[in-house]
């Protein structure tokens, strides 16, 4: 998931560093495109935390996981949101401004 998400970042900067240095306007779609893809990645990337997030929980319930690797599954499903928060986040932030 990050891949596509690195590869589509560089494609809004190439597009950016384009429109800057040729000095030509922007169409007015691609900060609505920025916008939604943005949004996608959050949602796909919260989707896959909270159902690794509600297995651990599952399993535990049904005693088939120890209480330390619920801690540590649920750790993972947390520091693997953070990197998806925070590039989407700049794509929201700062993109085509």
């Amino acid at each position: 998931m990050y891949f596509i998400q690195y590869i589509l970042m560089c494609l809004y900067i190439a597009m950016y560093l384009y429109f800057q240095l040729t000095h030509t306007p922007m169409p007015e779609q691609l900060p609505i495109i920025n916008t939604g893809i943005a949004f996608a990645f959050l949602a796909w990337g919260g989707f896959w935390s909270v159902r690794v997030t509600v297995d651990c929980i599952r399993l535990r319930a049904k005693n088939q996981m120890t209480v330390e690797n619920m801690r540590k599954g649920l750790l993972l499903a947390m520091l693997n949101f953070l990197p998806n928060l925070g590039m989407s986040g700049f794509m929201l932030l700062e993109g085509f401004r």
